[in-house]
């Protein structure tokens, strides 16, 4: 196994950030801010008809300036993509999906039910908006005992290796001791130098390498750039109106438009990851509401019973930001009858975001070590193309949400619903038998 360790700290360069440092630790002050992020590189289990796998999980953290150079954009909660090889047969399909739960299962403690999953751009995708406890001592023995409080997780396995990432935004943990292993270590202890700008952020320090030839040098000095393909702008006004079975997202004033020199082309998006409770109509949608892509359950008049897969994942274009503000009325299925008059579940907030062409060595995006997008899966990311730039302008987060729902319990209901039924079938068959009767009197009139 190979473990790559960055760290990324308030401090100038110049200024002194390691407590101690040898051949077997390297330990951090505790007077600064700290970022910290851990890549994991091991080989991968073998899994028939599973290409790839991809995890990932956001806790939810708060950008600073430490955090710029990472990369973590999505929803929070846990998602799930796998993307099968060519299956040719029931069976081989059968298999695909027995395998990727277990492989799922095996890994993380969860195992999806195969009506669970939607088919998405290339894979199959499955959310779910709480983040599960996990162990990784099935993913990799010696990660066992991993420190549990990132707020970010990436794992990826395709092509016989897997990654895993572990991102602390805010790091308590801020040493590094190789003593009881021999994988080959290597960690990066670095400042964000001064003239950096939103498009070119510059880092500073050094790199200390544990566990490797020994003709190499311990520390080397390090200064590299990072363009970065997640950028932030000022935040919109979002908010949410609870409003019966329509609940209604508020959107203010359209985001400022990106104006930095290395991109062109900018285009401004929402992204959608819709429980299955709570959908998106597409013929009562604003104007400049474009739906480019809705993956998930197209019907909508199935009660929320009657649907097996997670829910929705929806992209949509605002081209006209002139639309801006405006209300977004969504829906909400019918729920089983309950004791309780609500059922409580979460609206994921929408990733609102430009995306742009990058203009200027877009190359430099993918060559970036703290770049995430590589299929499958990446959220929104996936549906665009490698030299695309993202500037957000939402903080991600959830809205709770009350689903109003009938109180009979099943037994009543089906009770109303028969007497319904007979009560609809008697004044039929009353309208029937006033007809025929109508028709009969004449008949007799004329007779006499």
């Amino acid at each position: 196994m190979r473990h790559r360790v960055t760290f990324i700290h308030s401090k100038s360069s110049e200024e002194k950030v390691v407590n101690t440092i040898n051949d077997t630790y390297v330990s951090l002050k505790e007077d600064m801010d700290v970022a910290r992020e851990d890549r994991f590189t091991f080989p991968a289990p073998e899994f028939k008809n599973v290409k790839s796998l991809r995890l990932q999980v956001n806790k939810g953290y708060d950008n600073s300036r430490v955090t710029l150079p990472f990369s973590y954009p999505y929803q929070i909660g846990l998602h799930f993509y796998v993307k099968p090889l060519v299956i040719s047969s029931v069976k081989e399909r059968e298999e695909f999906y027995e395998n990727s739960a277990k492989l799922i299962k095996d890994y993380f403690g969860v195992e999806p039910d195969v009506q669970t999953w939607i088919p998405s751009l290339s894979a199959l995708y499955f959310h779910v908006q709480e983040p599960l406890a996990m162990s990784f001592k099935n993913v990799e023995p010696s990660l066992a005992d991993v420190n549990g409080d990132w707020s970010c997780l990436d794992y990826h396995s395709s092509d016989g290796t897997s990654s895993l990432k572990l991102f602390y935004p805010d790091a308590k943990e801020r040493t590094v001791d190789v003593s009881n292993t021999s994988d080959f270590t290597e960690v990066g202890i670095f400042a964000i130098d001064a003239p950096s700008s939103r498009d070119n952020i510059i880092l500073s320090g050094a790199r200390v390498v544990m566990n490797d030839e020994p003709d190499q040098d311990l520390v080397q000095r390090t200064l590299f750039h990072v363009k970065p393909r997640h950028r932030y702008l000022e935040p919109i006004d979002l908010s949410y109106k609870p409003n019966g079975l329509h609940p209604v997202i508020s959107f203010g004033d359209a985001p400022e438009h990106p104006v930095d020199e290395d991109i062109k082309n900018c285009i401004l998006y929402s992204y959608y990851t819709l429980e299955k409770s709570i959908f998106l109509d597409p013929y009562q949608i604003p104007p400049g509401f474009d739906i480019l892509a809705n993956y998930g359950t197209k019907d909508l008049e199935l009660p929320e019973y009657s649907i097996k897969q997670w829910g929705n994942e929806v992209l949509v274009e605002h081209k006209d930001t002139t639309s801006f503000p405006f209300d977004l009325t969504l829906h909400t299925r019918y729920q089983v009858p309950d004791a309780e008059q609500h059922k409580h579940t979460a609206l994921d907030k929408p990733v609102v975001f430009y995306a742009c062409e990058a203009l200027v060595d877009p190359y430099l995006l993918n060559n970036s070590p703290f770049d995430n997008k590589r299929a499958p899966g990446g959220s929104f990311e996936k549906f665009f193309t490698d030299d695309t730039i993202f500037y957000h302008a939402l903080k991600h987060g959830y809205f709770d949400v009350d689903i109003p729902r009938a109180t009979f319990d099943a037994n009543a209901t089906n009770i109303v619903t028969l007497l319904s039924l007979l009560l609809g079938v008697s004044i039929i068959l009353y309208k029937v038998f006033r007809r025929v009767s109508s028709q009969k009197t004449p008949n007799l009139k004329k007779t006499e």
